[in-house]
């Protein structure tokens, strides 16, 4: 029995869109995947007053929330900076390229050549359609390299490649090593039927 109560009507995703960024994150980053937030300072530290500026570099961390700021000020204090006469200035420059006026993106869940060949496609179909670039792994890469990713045969395709090579030298130095023996069994057997050809009792000759 199927019960459904509005299960045509198009209704907004709200929340569980997560689910997909979520799955998509678990996917291509790994369980054990960390966000990295850097702090560099633009001038030496003298006592505990840094004569320049503060910056902080964010990678993306969406746990990145007051409690942790407050964390990270600490950690900034527990360095013996006591006294900041710069600027603090935070650094966006990781997604700069990508996230900058209108942004349209392609989850990919498995094959980042299919993603590639999918978006340089629409791109050639769609004239205002610009590729800016696209997060692999901990890589952000430029447009030119996404383009260049779309050449590549498919995964599948390049793991049957890698896999011949790897069976190539493997089969010929099997062949290799089986030859000797292979000789060996042959003179063995044509040995066999010289000594079984010498010890037959002659057939009778006719009279």
């Amino acid at each position: 029995m199927n019960i459904g109560f509005n299960d045509a009507v198009a209704m907004s995703p709200a929340s569980t869109m997560k689910l997909v960024t979520t799955y998509a994150a678990l996917d291509l980053l790994g369980p054990s995947f960390r966000w990295r937030t850097e702090v560099f300072t633009t001038s030496a530290l003298h006592d505990d007053v840094l004569e320049g500026d503060l910056v902080i570099r964010g990678g993306g961390d969406p746990k990145l929330v007051v409690e942790n700021l407050w964390s990270l000020v600490q950690r900034i204090r527990a360095y013996g900076v006591r006294e900041i006469r710069g600027d603090v200035v935070l650094d966006r420059s990781a997604f700069e390229p990508l996230l900058h006026g209108p942004v349209a993106m392609i989850l990919g869940f498995r094959d980042p050549v299919v993603i590639a060949k999918l978006a340089v496609k629409f791109a050639d179909e769609m004239p205002k359609l610009e590729i800016k670039g696209a997060v692999l792994g901990e890589r952000v890469l430029p447009a030119a390299d996404v383009k260049a990713l779309a050449t590549l045969p498919p995964r599948e395709v390049l793991l049957a490649q890698l896999l011949g090579l790897l069976q190539a030298p493997a089969t010929q130095l099997l062949r290799t090593l089986n030859e000797p023996a292979a000789q060996l069994a042959r003179l063995v057997d044509a040995l066999a039927k010289r000594a079984g050809d010498a010890g037959s009792p002659a057939a009778p000759q006719a009279e």
